[in-house]
């Protein structure tokens, strides 16, 4: 499942996520889901953190991805 790495530091475990005017929805694997801005997130350490999980995170406009475990 991926990860998304905020510039705070907190990792979210999500197994679905979407995006779409800068801005990405998701939904958590322990529950509940949220909204935050594609600059809240550190790209660098999360595609990181993905990568070494053979995890791809794609963010394409309009698109929702309501399981992760499509990948």
């Amino acid at each position: 499942m991926p990860v998304f790495v905020l510039n705070t530091g907190t990792i979210l475990s999500v197994r679905g996520y979407g995006y779409q005017d800068s801005r990405s929805t998701y939904s958590l694997i322990g529950g509940g889901s949220g909204v935050i801005s594609t600059d809240e997130v550190d790209w660098t350490t999360t595609t990181r953190i993905n990568a070494q999980r053979g995890v791809r995170v794609t963010l394409r406009s309009g698109r929702n991805i309501p399981d992760a475990s499509e990948f």
